[in-house]
């Protein structure tokens, strides 16, 4: 007859190692945060702000967009239905639905990624900025958070 000596904790620690998505979702999602950071700094730093306000004139009736709304708005948040995943660019209070300062909403974030100016193509100094920086930050985000789960994991198997 053959004896496994440890195997009642062996099977414990693989549990507990099956679980660690659900229970460790504050260690995932800082994980997640930190990592964001990364394009976050590279996109705020990348975007120019307009040299003054902009009103725009709407149905609902005039509307000022203060300088510097773009780079505000640049950010990070988690995606509700699993709370530890997490998506970063422009807030606009029209897709996330919250509620935050119209001087840090990015509704408009869209039309100066693509140039567009009120019906026709301008090459703005923004235009394609988010994009840009997206493509040159993916690894740095993608190694960041690797580190950070190799980091958090050990933490949670103690």
């Amino acid at each position: 007859m053959i004896r496994v000596e440890g195997m009642k904790n062996f099977e414990r620690r693989i549990r507990r190692a099956r679980n660690w998505q659900k229970h460790d979702q504050k260690n995932l999602k800082n994980a997640g945060r930190d990592a964001l950071k990364v394009f976050v700094q590279n996109a705020k730093g990348n975007i120019k702000d307009f040299p003054r306000d902009i009103v725009v004139i709407r149905k609902s009736g005039r509307k000022t967009v203060p300088k510097g709304t773009l780079r505000r708005s640049i950010g990070y948040w988690p995606v509700q239905p699993r709370g530890n995943h997490m998506t970063a660019g422009p807030r606009a209070g029209f897709l996330n639905r919250r509620n935050f300062s119209e001087r840090n909403d990015g509704w408009f974030a869209h039309i100066v990624e693509g140039g567009n100016a009120f019906g026709r193509r301008n090459n703005n100094r923004n235009k394609g900025v988010i994009t840009k920086s997206m493509k040159s930050t993916r690894q740095g985000v993608s190694r960041k958070y690797l580190q950070n789960l190799k980091t958090a994991f050990p933490k949670y198997m103690r």
